[in-house]
């Protein structure tokens, strides 16, 4: 079911304040921090039909989950979940790099770019995990005066 909000054609760029949001913040059992994890989703706000939706960890940087809707890929929307989730685990923590477990030469990860920089590939993605995935390294300086 295509948004009612646009009758014809999806337009080439959206945004996620044209959908409604629900932010879930609950305990990162797996590293034991309290109010650690953060799960968003978005919904069309006419057929609450499902949009996108990022899952991450604030104190350790991984990024878990990123989804869109075939409908609504490469429309800006996992880029605007990814950077808005990347400032926020700035805001709420010290990590430096922000990681995802996936395959190598992911299609989304491989080519993401964040004010300019992209992801690169790694095995482990990090410490914590023996799987490859895409590492942005430096988070805090991609922000430094770019805001």
């Amino acid at each position: 079911m295509r948004l009612l909000l646009f009758k014809r054609k999806l337009p080439n760029k959206l945004t996620l304040n044209m959908f409604n949001e629900k932010k879930t913040i609950s305990d990162d059992l797996w590293n034991d921090i309290t109010n650690g994890e953060i799960a968003i989703k978005y919904t069309d706000k006419i057929t609450n039909e499902w949009i996108c939706n990022i899952n991450y960890r604030i104190h350790t940087g991984q990024i878990g989950l990123l989804f869109v809707n075939n409908l609504y890929q490469r429309k800006g929307l996992g880029t605007e979940m990814l950077t808005n989730a990347i400032k926020d685990i700035c805001n709420r923590s010290n990590v430096s790099n922000i990681w995802a477990v996936t395959t190598n030469n992911h299609p989304y990860w491989n080519n993401v770019k964040i004010n300019g920089q992209k992801f690169h590939s790694k095995t482990p993605a990090h410490p914590s995990v023996t799987g490859s995935g895409y590492v942005l390294e430096n988070i805090r300086s991609i922000f430094t005066n770019k805001e």
